[in-house]
């Protein structure tokens, strides 16, 4: 992690919106299913959203230092348990 003066770098920054309260709504029943927390699943809408629109290229996001997928250039690595 990245050093800003002594502390650690964030690299998310916390902002605030007004969304309409079906879309609370929506957020509510996606963490009921899927157990993600509204941060998550606007990150992901926004993301999704950004790259349909052409202006966010490709999964920015990174785990495991490759991009997401886990394997090299993004793409999924299924089988990495059988090679361990």
């Amino acid at each position: 992690m990245e050093m800003a003066k002594g502390r650690p770098k964030r690299l998310k920054r916390q902002v605030q919106f007004t969304i309409d309260p079906d879309l609370i709504d929506g957020l509510a029943g996606l963490r009921a299913r899927d157990g993600a927390s509204a941060s998550e699943s606007v990150r992901r809408a926004l993301r999704a959203y950004f790259e349909a629109k052409g202006v966010l290229k490709g999964a920015q996001k990174k785990r495991g230092g490759a991009a997401v997928g886990g394997g090299p250039g993004g793409v999924a690595n299924h089988d990495a348990r059988a090679r361990r």
